[in-house]
């Protein structure tokens, strides 16, 4: 059963919730989280918490921009529980066609063509990068993962199909709804993925959302998902 935060800020709250409580949702210890993964950690504004908060855990951080890759660098490039790597994720290797904002929209791009401009969006795309992409199941084969952070903009189905989630306790994903007011939040990204198609993937590994936000109405929120307890 899903969890809807009723609060106004419910965006932050959740992740605030998921920062310093995740660990009691696959009943851990925080000493006993050893590998959280981040996918679109942009500048890593949420690293330097998790490591606080689970001091044990080494932090798998995967950037695809240049210029977003160099800040986070420059943030955690000298802390060894921090991994980094240049690098978009998807279901498949090779060259992609990487969709980077501007008007507001830095941090936002995404792997998938934004087309929410096209239909009033403030945000539009600044520039198409030709980037390297691989999948999380070749960077890092067969490792436990506690838990997969992945904010991506509408291609969270194309990273989770890309990793071995056979051994993974948790996500915490931005994700899409179908409940929006404004027409441009109906499709912002082509071909993006939503709340009922990462429900029917990850149902067969045992992932079931247990705490999503979309107070603002905009089509987006964050969610959180666990394995079954059994």
């Amino acid at each position: 059963m899903t969890y809807y935060y009723p609060q106004d800020n419910a965006y932050d709250i959740i992740q605030k919730d998921i920062e310093e409580n995740f660990h009691t949702s696959i009943q851990k210890s925080r000493e006993d989280v050893k590998t959280i993964v981040v996918v679109g950690a942009y500048h890593g504004y949420e690293i330097s918490r998790l490591l606080n908060n689970y001091p044990s855990c080494i932090i798998h951080a995967f950037e695809a921009v240049p210029k977003h890759f160099a800040v986070l660098s420059n943030n955690y490039a000298n802390n060894p529980r921090v991994k980094l790597y240049n690098l978009a994720l998807s279901d498949e290797e090779g060259e992609i066609d990487f969709y980077e904002l501007g008007n507001g929209g830095e941090g936002s791009g995404s792997l998938l063509k934004f087309k929410g401009h096209e239909l009033g969006h403030h945000f539009n795309i600044s520039e198409v990068l030709k980037l390297p992409c691989s999948t999380l199941r070749k960077i890092l084969p067969d490792l436990a993962i506690d838990l997969l952070w992945i904010d991506v903009q509408g291609a969270e189905l194309k990273v989770l199909k890309g990793a071995n989630l056979a051994d993974c306790k948790a996500l915490f994903l931005e994700i899409h709804t179908k409940d929006y007011k404004n027409l441009w939040d109906k499709e912002p990204y082509e071909d993006q993925c939503y709340k009922e198609d990462l429900e029917e993937y990850l149902t067969d590994f045992s992932l079931v959302s247990v705490g999503l936000d979309n107070h603002s109405g905009n089509g987006q929120g964050n969610s959180f998902w666990r394995k079954k307890l059994t």
